[in-house]
């Protein structure tokens, strides 16, 4: 485990990731739902609501991202390697493991281009967001950590 870090804040990483997971699916189904009914297990309700077992399937997925986010973006497992090859690892990572759920769970007819399409720029745009808001993160932790050794070379 990363230092100071317990089994409670992972579970908090764990399920931050999973309500973010909801509330962008929560957008979709809203305002894809009725459309993908038919077409996708992921909406087998349409704008109604998820399905226990899609839940179930998004709470594995936030559990393997954190995972993935614990191993590749901290430092206890891999120790030498630059921060944008490690943000593009994870993403790679999830990446293979979304297209594993779609081709399990039938979350989508892998027959679709425009289905592809949709989940790819989604993925993208979500990515993105990821990605700024990990090097903001990261500029503001080394901005912290300067200033921790420049206090401390002051005394």
């Amino acid at each position: 485990m990363e230092e100071g870090k317990n089994i409670w804040n992972y579970l908090g990483q764990i399920f931050t990731t999973y309500g973010i997971i909801i509330f962008i699916f929560i957008i979709y189904g809203t305002i894809f739902g009725e459309d993908a009914r038919n077409s996708s297990s992921l909406f087998e309700y349409g704008a109604e609501g998820f399905s226990k077992t899609t839940l179930v399937q998004l709470f594995i997925q936030s559990f393997i991202i954190t995972l993935s986010r614990i191993i590749i973006l901290t430092d206890r497992v891999i120790k030498k390697m630059a921060f944008p090859v490690r943000i593009l690892l994870f993403f790679v990572v999830v990446l293979v493991e979304m297209i594993f759920f779609i081709l399990k769970y039938e979350w989508f007819s892998t027959s679709e281009v425009y289905a592809w399409i949709g989940f790819f720029a989604s993925f993208s745009v979500c990515s993105i967001f990821g990605i700024v808001f990990s090097v903001i993160n990261e500029k503001k932790e080394n901005q912290k950590m300067a200033k921790a050794l420049e206090k401390y070379q002051k005394n």
